[in-house]
């Protein structure tokens, strides 16, 4: 039985002729280092520019290791307050010496850890758990990060 699909991948990628029909287009690279030559219809309808993403297409990047911060996250000095997405510890991770003191617990307890999202501050602070504003959600600025 057919069914639909939607793909989505991120690529490299630059307007470039075709050598051959002079076409217009675009070169792309994949992720797995694979480049090819894609018609510019073909290009825009399957890919879109991820400078200015919603919340939806962010999250996605965050779940696939790619980190994302939002345009109103940057600073003049340069620095900018992104996100990753931590897929967490469901069998547990042992604790700190200061989480058990201060929560009263043995020493060797185990702590179950959600998958979740952290904030990093501009100053490398780390925000463990991040809840999106109504601002953010309706946002369409976020971006790739690279480190």
């Amino acid at each position: 039985m057919r069914q639909q699909y939607i793909g989505t991948k991120i690529v490299l990628a630059e307007p470039m002729e075709n050598q051959h029909t002079r076409e217009p287009g675009f070169w792309v690279k994949y992720k797995d280092g694979y480049e090819s030559w894609s018609p510019e219809d073909a290009f825009i309808d399957a890919y879109k520019l991820y400078d200015s993403m919603d919340i939806g297409r962010a999250v996605w990047c965050l779940k696939h290791n790619y980190p994302v911060a939002r345009g109103a996250w940057a600073f003049e000095d340069g620095w900018f307050a992104y996100l990753i997405y931590q897929q967490g510890y469901p069998s547990g991770v042992p604790c700190n010496k200061n989480t058990t003191s201060a929560l009263k617990l043995a020493a060797d307890t185990l702590v179950a850890v959600n998958p979740h999202i952290q904030l990093f501050t501009p100053r490398g602070n780390l925000l463990q758990e991040y809840s999106f504003t109504h601002e953010d959600i309706l946002a369409e600025d976020y971006c790739l990060v690279e480190l």
